[in-house]
């Protein structure tokens, strides 16, 4: 990224900030505070262990400094821009889940992205039925690239440690369960009725025809398909025998990874971790890490996108392609004139240079 590009993403930056309030969390004066700056870049060096005090001290530091990238603890702190953390004396942290898609060569930004919002639908359901956590407790957050930050802004499970949020994460991605042990008689507990039911829907699809092999199976498989049996296997009583037993096994650890949540253990069991801040742009994408009312509708590539349509010449450094605004864009090396939205996303991603 040269200078001149490094100059307008700052200007650039710098009027969103101008324009937009930032989303002060709550107990922001008692949380460390790190910035990325665009002077530093390519190379990543952050300016931390700082604080700031409102929303007014926040905006100013934006508006002034103009960081590519914003964070802001996790935890609180009695002394939130002591140097070491040892200094620091935590008092808590909120509880975030982290869900980030693996890039993929095989499939479409767009279809991960859409993978993970179904991570965090699912996420959404466990919290609530399992934990009684009201919706009205969790903030969905986009992070700006690739997933979603789900916060919980509930007091009482602030004073969580390491150990106990990653037995959270065991529970969510079921860490030991066990396929053989779904339809013990009597066995009512949240993950078992979960999978029953994520397993009878799984035998309505007809794809599940394919792959199984051989005669045998197949007809115990027609069977399993029946509305009846389907009903037994809700109620935790399927008919037995060896095959059916061995498929029911099968069947039950496609169901289980079906339903599991792919939350990041190590970035959701650090209580000291820095997170980004909603309403602050991602400066390796030009996205908002915006906040989500309605995570059905929500469209990233598009409900994310803050900059207009005015034409920006910009030198692109490979053939590349975008999915944005709802189209899928195949841009060629060279210089181009493209929307300012496209253009500010290939100067974040370092595909582009801005002017010719």
């Amino acid at each position: 990224m040269n200078e001149k590009t490094k100059k307008y993403l700052k200007i650039q930056f710098q009027e969103y900030y101008r324009r937009h309030k930032p989303l002060f969390p709550e107990r922001g004066e008692s949380r460390e505070w790190g910035f990325i700056l665009f002077d530093s870049l390519p190379e990543i060096i952050m300016q931390r262990h700082l604080r700031m005090r409102d929303e007014r001290e926040l905006r100013e530091y934006l508006v002034e400094k103009t960081p590519a990238h914003v964070f802001y603890s996790v935890a609180f702190y009695r002394f939130p821009d002591a140097p070491n953390m040892n200094r620091k004396e935590w008092l808590g942290a909120t509880l975030i889940f982290d869900l980030d898609a693996e890039r993929s060569s095989e499939k479409s930004y767009s279809s991960l992205l859409e993978e993970m919002k179904k991570e965090i639908i699912k996420l959404q359901e466990i919290l609530e039925d399992d934990f009684g956590i009201s919706r009205k407790k969790m903030l969905v957050v986009f992070s700006g690239s690739k997933g979603y930050h789900l916060h919980v802004n509930d007091e009482s499970l602030c004073s969580l440690g390491a150990p106990e949020r990653r037995e959270i994460v065991s529970y969510l991605k079921a860490t030991g369960l066990s396929a053989e042990i779904i339809f013990r008689e009597n066995l009512k507990t949240p993950w078992a009725l979960r999978v029953r039911k994520a397993l009878s829907e799984l035998l309505e699809d007809e794809k599940i025809l394919e792959d199984v092999k051989g005669k045998k199976f197949r007809k115990a498989l027609e069977r399993l398909r029946s509305e009846e049996v389907r009903r037994m296997i809700l109620s935790g009583r399927p008919p037995r025998g060896k095959i059916i037993d061995e498929l029911l096994v099968s069947l039950s650890r496609k169901a289980i990874s079906s339903i599991t949540v792919k939350v990041d253990e190590p970035v959701t069991a650090d209580i000291h971790r820095l997170i980004r801040l909603p309403g602050s742009l991602h400066g390796g994408s030009s996205l908002r890490t915006t906040p989500v009312r309605d995570i059905d509708s929500f469209n990233p590539l598009v409900d994310a996108v803050v900059f207009g349509e005015e034409e920006v010449k910009v030198n692109v450094l490979e053939d590349v392609k975008v999915e944005m605004m709802e189209n899928l864009f195949e841009i060629e090396k060279g210089v181009q004139k493209l929307p300012e939205y496209l253009a500010m996303h290939l100067l974040c991603r370092g595909v582009a240079e801005y002017g010719s």
